[in-house]
């Protein structure tokens, strides 16, 4: 049934992680196959992608884009859902953001979103993160400045995705930043051209720094990395 889908929705689809190792794609939260949580909104159904809906004809339903990984198959049950209305079409330009005082959890926030973007802002010192792009579709972050983290230890990243599709973070620099890309389940995002410098982490001790990037939770796939500059690259 396609009843309460139309042109335009933000459409969520996930499946059953898979129970074992086939050989192939193995996508599962358990102990086994992941160090991390279940991520999501639907536990046991790490594998998301946000797609938008373009036609509706009978219970036909066409979708933008099409499917990134390759492992969608009826035998996981994949089903549909959607989060309601989306902020869409917002963009944050032009700005400084100074947290260096605030208690705010992040810099700039996206959830329930599609096609929106941040250029050309400089945050300075944010708690968690600069930018959260949660929940969320076509999300662009370009051409920004970003420096320091209250704690330069765990949970302390620039950009984190977390159920992401389609993200664009290209030609930004990141200063002073423990783990400036972070990316929980996330689908055909690209991550070009960043510079990374000065990786600062205190804890582990020993740890030199945390990588341009972290991949946290099951569900992560079908990403290009491309044209970055930084001390390591790191998967969970």
């Amino acid at each position: 049934s396609a009843t309460g889908v139309t042109v335009g929705s933000v459409l969520v689809l996930d499946q059953q992680d898979d129970p074992s190792d086939t050989g192939g794609v193995y996508i599962s939260c358990s102990s086994i196959a992941s160090l991390e949580e279940c991520p999501g909104t639907r536990t046991g159904r790490s594998q998301q992608q946000m797609v938008k809906v373009v036609s509706v004809s009978g219970n036909v339903v066409t979708i933008s884009p099409g499917l990134h990984m390759p492992n969608w198959r009826s035998a996981r049950q994949p089903q549909v859902w959607w989060w309601g209305d989306s902020a869409e079409m917002n963009g944050v330009e032009d700005l400084t953001l100074d947290h260096t005082t605030g208690t705010e959890t992040s810099g700039i926030g996206f959830r329930n979103a599609y096609r929106n973007w941040v250029r050309n802002v400089r945050s300075l010192n944010s708690n968690r993160n600069h930018i959260w792009v949660y929940r969320s579709a076509r999300i662009e972050v370009r051409d920004s400045y970003f420096y320091g983290t209250k704690n330069a230890t765990t949970l302390s990243y620039g950009v984190e995705s977390f159920m992401t599709s389609d993200a664009l973070v290209i030609n930004n620099i990141f200063h002073h930043v423990s783990r400036p890309i972070m990316m929980g389940p996330a689908a055909g995002g690209v991550y070009a051209y960043n510079y990374m410098v000065d990786m600062y982490y205190t804890s582990p001790a020993n740890w030199m720094n945390a990588g341009i990037n972290g991949s946290h939770d099951s569900g992560t796939g079908m990403n290009l990395f491309e044209g970055n500059v930084g001390t390591g690259f790191l998967m969970d």
